[in-house]
């Protein structure tokens, strides 16, 4: 039923209330899967049939924004008692979802009384979605007299109403924080206007700073003709390395603070080759780049690698190639291995090997010398990619250690720990089969338990953990004496699990 309730298949969630009684042990799961989905009418038919925790359940409600449902509750159902910690973050949650409704009923209800730090939250919270019906209540209706970081918060959504409002009605701003600041770095030039006009709290050289990162030229702008200010050097740096030309363009124009030694190569991780052309010809600082044409070729900008072979000096490292390998640029790679001597090490193909790029790592074997390590297998069947594990075992010589084995047990890839165990001799350990327990994957457990010796003893010197039943009634039959003395844990919310253990404790006990 949970499944259905989940993926909300409204016809079989009807079919299976008309025909089935879920165990008591499997309600609470299920009343939380219908607040989760909003599915009021099911959660109806479980408060019928079972001894529902209502508080929890409203909880649930509110965490998951099902307001529809968190109002039922509370009209609909009995409370218990008044709802403080844990339950406070409840209108927490509701402030910042703008539910109005849902507070003023908790409120005529005497559900909660606010203590100061909730109603800080709260109204810092609404401020900052822009709920301002929401703010006006929570300062008229319940008296709270400090929008608590409310004001930087709405500087920072642009919400410039409920700005307003704050200043207006006086309401204790307790952040420290540039409000100028904060609108400007979100491109609210319309509160950064207001904020000059109507307040007396400084900016600072951040606010150019930020919306330069942000591309907000306008807001740029207006700060360079009404502000004093200024900026830093950091506005070019972060405006190049976000791709905003228009911006680096106007600051150089404009402004004197120029840039970092560190941005051109900043500046290649936009993939502008333009960018990183631009500030080569165009300023006067030194820049330092020793890792650009790595950092591009990784990338998989070959035209920026390109650039920066013909007009820079540094050259790159063995990193080069070996990030290009890794993620795939064979072109970068090919191009590299034409045009530079750096060439690169074993970890190019481990990495390529790893991340399923069977190209990259077929040209490296047939163009270079390095070839790769244990790593590569060892990786390869962790991903369980069993056409890559048979590719290097066909291919290469390096073969692979018993994480191979172990690592494709615990991730679940029978496939691999099969062909592993019938293709190579490394074998595995007994950390395979503890993988295979924590995993829940009774196939495999079975298959290393009946064809690996090294499976057949198990050395527990931390609790094992046992995601699945039927993993923990095998374990429980062939390895008793250490299922008894090394302990289960069981994950949160399995009461099924749950209940099976303690009978099984109870068993052994007596």
């Amino acid at each position: 039923m949970g499944g259905a309730i989940r993926n909300e298949h409204s016809a079989v969630v009807v079919w299976l209330r008309d025909h089935t009684l879920p165990r008591p042990e499997s309600a609470v799961n299920l009343v939380e899967d219908a607040v989760c989905c909003g599915d009021l009418t099911t959660l109806q038919w479980l408060i019928e049939r079972f001894d529902v925790n209502m508080n929890q359940a409203l909880g649930v409600a509110a965490r998951h924004g099902q307001w529809d449902v968190a109002i039922w509750i509370v009209e609909s159902c009995e409370l218990e008692g008044h709802l403080e910690k844990p339950y406070s973050k409840i209108f927490v949650w509701a402030a910042g979802d703008g539910c109005l409704e849902f507070l003023k009923l908790s409120n005529s209800r005497r559900l909660w009384t606010p203590n100061a730090g909730t109603a800080f939250e709260m109204i810092s919270l609404a401020a900052g979605a822009g709920h301002l019906e929401v703010v006006k209540w929570l300062d008229e209706e319940l008296g709270i007299n400090s929008a608590g970081d409310g004001y930087v918060q709405a500087a920072m959504g642009g919400h410039l109403e409920v700005l307003k409002y704050l200043h207006k009605n006086r309401l204790r701003n307790d952040s420290t924080e540039s409000l100028m600041d904060a609108a400007a770095e979100n491109g609210f030039l319309d509160v950064v206007q207001w904020l000059h006009a109507n307040s007396k709290q400084e900016s600072t050289t951040r606010a150019m700073d930020l919306a330069a990162c942000g591309g907000h030229l306008g807001v740029i702008q207006w700060l360079h003709e009404h502000r004093s200010e200024g900026c830093t050097s950091t506005a070019m740096h972060l405006a190049a390395a976000n791709g905003r030309m228009d911006v680096v363009k106007w600051l150089h124009a404009h402004r004197s603070e120029g840039c970092r030694e560190a941005t051109l190569s900043t500046a290649v991780i936009s993939g502008r080759q333009d960018m990183v052309q631009w500030l080569h010809d165009n300023r006067h600082e030194v820049f330092s780049c020793p890792d650009a044409m790595d950092i591009a070729a990784g990338l998989g900008y070959l035209d920026v690698v390109k650039w920066l072979h013909e007009n820079r000096s540094e050259g790159c490292t063995v990193d080069a190639m070996n990030l290009a390998a890794s993620n795939g640029h064979l072109d970068v790679v090919e191009w590299l291995h034409e045009n530079r001597s750096e060439g690169c090490t074993v970890g190019a193909m481990d990495r390529a090997a790893v991340n399923g790029q069977l190209a990259v790592v077929q040209w490296l074997h047939e163009n270079r010398h390095e070839g790769c390590s244990v790593e590569a297998m060892d990786g390869v069947a962790e991903r369980g990619n069993l056409e890559m594990v048979k590719w290097l075992h066909a291919n290469r010589t390096e073969g692979c250690t018993t994480m191979a084995m172990d690592n494709a047990a615990s991730h679940n890839h029978l496939k691999v720990v099969k062909w592993l165990c019938r293709n190579r001799s490394e074998g595995c350990t007994s950390e395979a089969i503890k993988g295979a327990f924590q995993k829940g994957s009774l196939d495999i457990v079975v298959f290393l338990h009946s064809k690996r010796p090294e499976c057949r003893q198990l050395e527990c010197r931390y609790p094992l953990w046992i995601s699945r039943i039927e993993v923990a009634e095998w374990v429980l039959k062939h390895f008793p004496r250490e299922f008894k003395d090394c302990g289960v844990e069981v994950q949160p919310g399995d009461w099924n699990f749950g209940a099976w253990l303690q009978r099984v404790n109870q068993m052994q006990m007596d």
